[in-house]
């Protein structure tokens, strides 16, 4: 399940509750890519939780805005592979859920009509690795720093990006997908982002180009992992009809591992998309 949650909204105070399954908090941008994958393991983190959420918004001007966003997130984790026996999952034995901010600013600068948007977020939990079948365990933890950039440039331009740095993010596509390492028990760090640019040739057909990279950290890695995911990659999107959508991507790719020679990847890629 994608989406499914009940929000309340408070206009006059600009202050809203969600609980349900959603976008997280944290690194909220979505890269100009046709791909159902978003660039995750590329540079791109933040997937969809069971959540409650409380959002705050202050009026800084007549068109500028300050959000709080402050989120209790279930947390999931993988099998426990050193305890697949009793198949528990690490994240749900947490004590504790996920604590997911984040505080954005937003207002027109370049372009009247279009805010650009700052925001910082990050996000903190834990999961519990059980050692052996006498309730010995061990606590690894599940962090994130990240800050994002929507930044309109004319009618035509849009820039966007993220970077962010952490460990043991599998569960949100970090790491390229690469949490723990279970030969040593040790959660996996890593840092990456995404960076793109969007021309709108006219309000029917846009082309966007971008960049990608994730990078653990090697010495965190077993023999075999994934050292290194980068991608480059250019989109064009046709509205056919207001709801009848034409994707096409070329995008290429590069992955280095640990002791092991990289490979490379060109995709070629379409999409229709009828939207009701």
């Amino acid at each position: 399940m994608r989406h499914a949650y009940l929000k309340a909204y408070w206009p006059t105070s600009d202050f809203s509750i969600l609980a349900g399954q959603t976008w997280d908090v944290i690194s909220s941008l979505i890269p100009f890519v046709d791909d159902p994958a978003i660039m995750w393991a590329a540079g791109n983190i933040g997937a969809r939780h069971p959540q409650l959420r409380l959002t705050k918004g202050f009026s800084t001007g007549e068109k500028s805005r300050i959000e709080l966003v402050a989120a209790a997130s279930r947390t999931i984790g993988e099998t426990n592979i050193l305890a697949d026996t009793w198949n528990t999952d690490p994240g749900k034995d947490a004590n504790m859920p996920t604590i997911q901010g984040k505080i954005a600013f937003s207002e027109p600068l370049l372009v009247d009509n279009q805010p650009a948007s700052i925001a910082v977020s990050g996000h903190y939990g834990q999961e519990e690795w059980d050692t052996d079948k006498s309730g010995n365990h061990k606590t690894l933890d599940s962090w994130s720093c990240n800050m994002e950039l929507l930044m309109p440039l004319n009618e035509q331009f849009t820039f966007a990006g993220e970077c962010f740095t952490g460990s043991n993010l599998d569960d949100y596509y970090g790491g390229i997908v690469q949490g723990v390492n279970t030969t040593t028990l040790k959660d996996i760090r890593s840092r990456g982002g995404w960076a793109s640019l969007r021309y709108n040739f006219s309000p029917s057909a846009t082309l966007s180009i971008g960049a990608g990279i994730d990078n653990p950290n090697d010495n965190d890695l077993p023999l075999g992992g994934r050292t290194l995911n980068q991608t480059i990659f250019a989109t064009f999107i046709k509205k056919i009809t207001p709801n009848f959508i034409l994707g096409l991507q070329l995008s290429d790719w590069k992955t280095d591992y640990n002791n092991i020679p990289e490979s490379n990847a060109i995709r070629a890629q379409s999409s229709l998309t009828y939207k009701f």
